[in-house]
């Protein structure tokens, strides 16, 4: 069964699920991890977000590199390279040792390991079969636990190298083919999947349904579940197989897939614009504001050249009025050739930005804005919007965005005689937009009288917590207008 937006974390036995490193958080711009009843994501700005489970306070204000979620704890890696684990404690799987220049870790059922800068693994939680003892190792560059056993790759002085485990072997999880120019490894529950650098997977441990692997393109990525292993193709594809009762072998028709995500009895494809799509068992619904705050993050840069891109996803991201508002300012620039145009609806976006309350649209969105605000000015040479030249293309931007800026406040306008004023408002802007389509003339003089005629509606929109970013993008249009 697909299931979009949802992350299955299910799993009938203990299991582990690999590595969520910072290389993971470059590529997908967020990392997901999962446990038994609980999962994490790691944003592109090393905030942690949890569902099914509680973050420490302590951590709230935190940056992260790295997190991992074993059945019952999970475990992250600060930017300094320090470990932290909560949750669980029966085994010590939460008292992590102190440890100090970590660059990655793995948290399997009731045991982690963390991996130095220098190539030693340090491990603790359940020390049976001997999963501890590392002290002899030989340098490692990566590390996978699972349930009860791990494995690593061995680093060589020129390329990745040889495949090695140890720990529980009831299903002959430790028992790995002699593997050479190793770049990833994957361990589920009694499995592990290696990816070789020419792009080939081997498996080996639990069940003869894992261990034949399919005939695949080359792959890039490999990542495992309780019972089944999923590959990514260099040109975005996913294949799975194993064990399907819940269809987590039955891939979805997918496309532009820069990450997979597999615990339990499902798998999670992260696409090219950062949905998340879910396949298989389904019993933890990702937040909603997870997928739109953290998994979707990251992709908002307000480049000057491709402003009414951004305009599209910031849409998507805001209550319905002022999506609808965003979506008609990115047509009102689309297709424009003048940097000076986008760089104005720039502007007029801010207002209602700096005034949404949205913790995700304060702290991420409007410091992008700024950003490519003062981007654009260095590419046009001004210092504040004041000193744009006033062109028919800007004119334009203007009335489109006074025009729609007041529409969606007329739902929110109580008093009737302002609310005729509005539809007042928006009638005679109506007519200087088809004005400008059909003949090309700039009337500035008449939308500045517009908006003069009617200060007491735009000074009232400013005072309404729902209309005061639209009320400000008024007054900020007028202002300009009257300067010119």
């Amino acid at each position: 069964m697909r299931t979009v937006l949802f992350l299955s974390l299910f799993a009938p036995v203990l299991f582990g699920f690999g590595t969520v490193n910072l290389q993971d958080t470059e590529q997908t711009g967020s990392a997901l991890t999962f446990g038994m009843e609980h999962a994490c994501a790691l944003s592109e700005d090393g905030e942690i977000f949890c569902w099914g489970t509680e973050i420490p306070a302590a951590l709230l204000n935190v940056k992260f590199k790295g997190i991992s979620a074993g059945a019952t704890h999970t475990c992250a890696l600060r930017e300094e390279g320090e470990v932290v684990c909560w949750g669980e404690n029966i085994y010590g799987e939460a008292n992590a040792p102190k440890l100090s220049k970590i660059k990655q870790i793995s948290a399997g059922d009731h045991t982690s390991c963390a991996l130095s800068e220098s190539g030693k693994v340090s491990c603790w939680g359940s020390h049976v079969f001997g999963i501890h003892r590392t002290e002899n190792f030989p340098k490692i560059s990566q590390i996978s636990v699972g349930a009860g056993f791990a494995c690593a790759i061995e680093e060589k002085e020129t390329e990745r190298g040889d495949v090695f485990c140890w720990g529980q072997n009831i299903y002959k999880e430790t028992n790995h083919p002699d593997l050479h120019r190793t770049q990833q490894i994957s361990s589920g529950s009694g499995h592990t999947c290696a990816l070789s650098l020419d792009g080939e997977v081997r498996c080996w441990g639990q069940e003869d349904e894992l261990v034949q692997v399919p005939t695949l393109p080359k792959i890039k990525q490999i990542s495992t579940g309780y019972l089944h292993a999923c590959a990514l193709s260099e040109a975005g594809k996913v294949s799975c197989w194993g064990f399907n009762r819940s269809g987590q072998t039955s891939v979805p028709a997918l496309s532009d897939i820069l990450r997979i995500y597999s615990s339990g009895r499902q798998t999670c494809a992260v696409q090219k614009e950062g949905d998340v799509i879910c396949w298989g068992d389904e019993t933890l619904q990702i937040p909603e504001s997870i997928q739109q705050d953290v998994l979707r993050n990251g992709s908002i840069p307000f480049v000057l050249e491709s402003v009414e891109n951004s305009f599209n996803k910031l849409s998507k991201r805001l209550y319905s009025y002022k999506g609808t508002y965003v979506k008609k300012l990115s047509v009102a620039v689309s297709g424009q050739n003048t940097l000076a145009s986008r760089y104005f609806a720039m502007e007029l976006l801010l207002p209602l930005l700096e005034t949404t309350t949205s913790p995700f649209i304060q702290q991420k969105v409007v410091a992008r804005l700024r950003s490519g605000l003062n981007t654009a000015k260095k590419k046009l040479n001004v210092d504040q919007l004041e000193q744009l030249e006033l062109t028919p293309e800007i004119l334009s931007v203007a009335i489109t965005a006074s025009k729609h800026a007041v529409e969606s406040c007329v739902p929110f306008i109580i008093n009737e005689e302002l609310k005729a004023d509005s539809e007042k408002f928006v009638t005679g802007l109506g007519i200087l937009s088809v004005g400008v389509k059909t003949n090309g003339r700039a009337p500035t003089q008449e939308l500045l009288k517009i908006l003069e005629e009617n200060s007491k509606l735009i000074e009232t929109l400013t005072t309404e917590p729902r209309t005061t970013g639209f009320g400000l993008t008024l007054q900020k249009i007028k202002n300009y207008l009257g300067k010119k």
